[in-house]
């Protein structure tokens, strides 16, 4: 097993000031070009509570994990890299880990010629492409979707904003197909979000011409029919946007329609790649955000509001406050819009220097919706324990059983200045019982939260995330304790798993 006691500090329940060491985050975003198939890799138990007999089922995770193919060229942001499922089937005894590239058909091109040919691409790329390379890469355009896995009805996709999503074979992780939607849209989401109380999935499209007139138009997928979806609802939006992720409650779905947007002039003089280099933010203005709530009994916007300039990557969960009726409540993450440039470019997370700063640019807030009054209030959650990173936290998760419903617990990630990272447990209710866990130059990601079958209490479950031990340069499987965030178990890992994103848990084994 990894040495999981030099230069590490555990905390929990409490902040400490910690001078992180750097020596292995540089390997916590390099490729593993490596394969693998049903490995077997047995627990360890690190604390005192034994594994949970009743843990069974499938972890997948994607992310990036090749940003070369062997020739002159590489990217130089994360968001570039290109698609590795890693899949984890899980029992008490141990697992068996799988890794396989999503082999699109532009990866199989860039492997065929054993260098990166032209596409779209959302950082730079050395050397960049040339004019002459425009005509390629509009006809490539991109298919690489490193951002999640969804499961829709029997089939399972990988996902980002883009509308179009590739099927894979959830037992071999062997690709099937780039499915194309074809609802003439520009934008969709990476996180389609379940329809409380069914087995439906509900996801949206943008159409139309950016700039010009631009529609949002809200689909339910009956019991996750992917090739079969019915329309909820449409409405016009006033300003070109880019969204993430929208909330659902029982009745209504919520879209913030963010002051942030691509310029199309810029994308035509940059050849059509380096997109993240026309991204323009217009939220200076008071006001520039608009928020929608979407009935989605008939599709009628029923309420309509402004608000001040934000940008969120990632809704924590809503719900309506019936003791408050008609209110809605909505939490989510405010990120800095500018992190879409720097935030995952390589040059910058390798080459910045930690000052000991205890915070960083992301923020909590708890968004109260009148609908009736067609207002929006914000504030931001408690911190009685004082811990400063507490409420800035990413990649949240909560207990899915709780989706759309009131709730008391949220688990995520909180990056200080790229090399600390600390995962939270948050006691929206009670502050004071917030948690963290964290060890020096050990490098996370988002958890997941799985809740114990038959379970009364919201946090009575475990918590899996993937983590690299900097000083051995391993990766492993943490299992952390829903309730006490305490260690439980982890799982040495043969194969180091790079930085990844976001993940999918089914109680089955796939």
């Amino acid at each position: 097993m990894l040495d999981l006691i030099n230069f590490s500090i555990l905390i929990v329940g409490t902040a400490s000031i910690v001078q992180a060491s750097s020596d292995g985050y540089p390997v916590w975003i390099e490729d593993n070009p490596n394969e693998f198939e049903n490995v077997t890799v047995p627990w360890t138990v690190v604390g005192s509570k034994p594994i949970p007999d009743w843990l069974r089922g499938t972890y997948i995770k994607n992310g990036p994990a090749k940003t070369t193919f062997g020739g002159e060229r590489y990217y130089h942001n994360l968001g570039d890299g290109w698609a590795k499922l890693h899949k984890f089937n899980i029992f008490p005894d141990g697992l068996q880990y799988t890794g396989k590239f999503l082999k699109t058909p532009i990866y199989q091109k860039c492997m065929e010629a054993q260098e990166i040919i032209p596409s779209f691409t959302m950082g730079p790329v050395t050397p960049d492409f040339s004019i002459s390379d425009i005509p390629e890469i509009a006809t490539n355009a991109a298919d690489n979707t490193i951002v999640t896995v969804i499961r829709v009805g029997d089939e399972f996709i990988a996902t980002t904003d883009l509308p179009k999503v590739n099927r894979f074979d959830v037992h071999s992780l062997d690709f099937i197909e780039v499915y194309d939607p074809e609802l003439s849209s520009t934008q969709s989401s990476a996180h389609w979000r379940k329809e409380p109380g069914t087995n439906n999935l509900l996801n949206f499209h943008i159409k139309g011409m950016p700039g010009i007139w631009e529609t949002i138009h809200l689909y339910r997928y009956p019991d996750g029919d992917l090739q079969n979806p019915q329309e909820v609802g449409n409405f016009h939006i006033t300003q070109s946007t880019m969204i993430h992720m929208f909330s659902v409650t029982e009745n209504y779905a919520i879209f913030f329609v963010y002051p942030i947007s691509i310029d199309m002039g810029c994308v035509v003089t940059n050849g059509m790649h380096n997109l993240l280099n026309c991204v323009r933010w217009n939220g200076d203005r008071p006001d520039s955000t608009d928020v929608y709530v979407m009935s989605l009994k008939d599709g009628s916007v029923v309420s309509q509001m402004k608000t001040k300039g934000l940008y969120s990557t990632h809704h924590i969960n809503a719900y309506e406050d019936l003791d408050h009726w008609p209110r809605i409540i909505v939490d989510i993450v405010l990120a800095p819009w500018y992190g879409l440039q720097n935030l995952t470019d390589k040059d910058t997370m390798l080459n910045y220097e930690d000052t000991g700063r205890m915070t960083n640019d992301f923020a909590i807030e708890r968004c109260t919706i009148d609908i009736a009054a067609n207002t929006i209030e914000h504030e931001s959650w408690g911190n009685e324990a004082d811990i400063p990173y507490i409420n800035q936290f990413d990649f949240p998760m909560i207990n899915p059983e709780y989706e759309g419903k009131n709730y008391q617990y949220a688990y995520g990630q909180a990056i200080v200045e790229f090399k600390r990272q600390y995962l939270i447990k948050k006691d929206i209710a009670h502050s004071s019982n917030d948690k963290v866990w964290y060890k020096e130059n050990h490098y996370n990601g988002e958890p997941m939260f799985i809740p114990r079958p038959g379970a009364e209490k919201e946090d009575d479950g475990v918590v899996l995330v993937t983590v690299l031990n900097g000083e051995t340069e391993q990766s492993y499987l943490l299992m952390l304790d829903g309730e006490t965030f305490e260690p439980i178990a982890e799982a040495n890992l043969p194969e180091r798993m790079p930085m990844s994103i976001h993940g999918y848990w089914s109680p089955d084994i796939l």
